[in-house]
């Protein structure tokens, strides 16, 4: 990937990342189709699995299943297990991000700082500026255009200052929350009037709207990787 982005840097052309999602199960696997058309593939319920890990997956991030990492604990070192949401599944699953593998002398090289996924969204919301400790009255209005576990890039009317301290209500659609009780910090924003693009760092809420954010990103980033996968396969 380092090399195809630095050919791709050269030629004026975005770069690209990867992530990889891991799982260990039984599978088919076989040349499937008929004299038309045929595929050597895999397919199963642990294959779907693994492409559902794969959504979560960070830039250069490789992420490994429960199933993957009982079979190699102790060979390998990885970050603290967390839960996901996954389609096809009724109840979260655990997964961990793999760091190195030590006897060998690897170590997974991260390209990304992001903190979470993120997803292209369009959700109205509303925020009143903080003033010294103090929440002004004045209620604005914005559209959430980019949204992550920690934070979100806003459609606004007004130029903000990065710093500005912020408190935002929202209705997170799908996962049938109210949040009214998300504070947060302007870490950037440009534009001109009428319009201004504002990123917003969270700085305070409560668990239940921190894991409806969660569920919320989770669902709709499968939902994104689904209909990307249908454009290709089209």
């Amino acid at each position: 990937m380092d090399a195809l982005n630095a050919h791709h840097r050269h030629s004026a052309l975005p770069e690209l990342y990867l992530g990889i999602g891991i799982n260990t199960g039984l599978a088919l696997v076989g040349t499937l189709g008929s004299e038309l058309y045929q595929s050597h593939t895999v397919i199963g319920e642990e294959v779907n699995l693994a492409a559902r890990i794969e959504t979560f997956s960070l830039r250069g991030q490789i992420l490994l299943s429960e199933s993957s990492f009982g079979r190699c604990n102790g060979f390998v070192k990885t970050g603290e297990p967390f839960s996901v949401h996954v389609k096809g599944k009724s109840d979260p699953i655990v997964v961990r991000e793999l760091l190195e593998i030590p006897s060998l002398g690897k170590v997974v090289p991260r390209r990304d700082i992001r903190k979470s996924p993120r997803v292209k969204v369009a959700i109205e919301f509303s925020y009143q500026v903080i003033q010294a400790d103090v929440t002004m009255p004045q209620m604005h209005k914005g559209v959430v255009q980019v949204l992550g576990y920690h934070g979100l890039l806003a459609d606004i009317s007004q130029p903000l200052a990065p710093s500005d301290e912020l408190k935002i209500g929202v209705d997170l659609p799908l996962v049938n929350h109210r949040a009214s009780d998300i504070y947060g910090r302007v870490k950037t924003c440009s534009g001109a009037e009428p319009r201004y693009s504002c990123g917003i760092e969270f700085t305070a809420l409560s668990s239940k709207t921190r894991s409806s954010i969660e569920l919320l990103v989770q669902l709709l980033a499968q939902v994104m990787e689904s209909d990307s996968a249908s454009r290709i396969d089209a």
